[in-house]
């Protein structure tokens, strides 16, 4: 919780400095992108970017997701009052495993149309990613039917890894625009696959293109 609120905090600062000091006459792209993803550990992300001339891109951001804990025994009951509760809140009160990364990257932006409101924009990361996992299950010794026949507690590592993204964006306007950001997680043991959607806000767009910068 420590490490999203401080992530928070630099994400907001950065945007509301930029903003404050104004646009005019730069020829790069300054902006913040936020979105909801789906797939493996699919969750929430926000970032902060930078394109120098339209061709080279820098970015710090963070993404947080959860999955289904892999670790559940195989006679795991959520008992009656578990699996209710399971159900009203679509899932969310199953055993889960967390994803969190900070991450920090480049990328190369590919214009596809003249006036730059399409663009492929390639990117790769290194975070800092910590893996949350349940581990320590232990069987109760009664049974259980209104409750979960088991107890659990989570642990967590800190290790390196590396995003892929192979990011289209539509900055269809100088200060709004769309994105879809497929991303290979590598890491913790696992390679796996997300696709991220979300809005793209501050200065994305600022001129048209004479020719693309390839």
């Amino acid at each position: 919780m420590k490490t999203i609120k401080q992530v928070l905090s630099i994400l907001f600062v950065s945007m509301v400095s930029f903003l404050a000091v104004g646009q005019k006459g730069l020829e790069h792209s300054i902006y913040f992108d936020a979105g909801f993803g789906a797939g493996k550990f699919g969750g929430v992300q926000m970032n902060f970017n930078y394109i120098w001339d339209n061709n080279v891109s820098g970015h710090f951001g963070y993404n947080s997701g959860s999955e289904k804990s892999e670790y559940i025994p195989k006679d795991y009951s959520m008992g009656v009052v578990g699996s209710t509760l399971n159900f009203l809140t679509f899932n969310t009160a199953e055993p889960k495993d967390y994803l969190n990364n900070v991450s920090i990257g480049i990328g190369k932006v590919i214009p596809l149309n003249d006036n730059n409101t399409v663009r492929f924009h390639p990117k790769i990361s290194v975070t800092r990613s910590a893996y949350t996992y349940t581990s320590d299950w232990k069987k109760k010794e009664n049974k259980e039917l209104l409750f979960a026949n088991y107890t659990y507690s989570h642990e967590t590592k800190i290790k390196a890894a590396m995003i892929l993204r192979p990011s289209i964006e539509f900055p269809f306007s100088r200060a709004f625009g769309l994105f879809i950001d497929p991303q290979i997680y590598i890491g913790h043991g696992k390679t796996q696959a997300s696709c991220y959607f979300g809005i793209q806000l501050g200065l994305l767009n600022d001129q048209k293109l004479k020719h693309a910068n390839l």
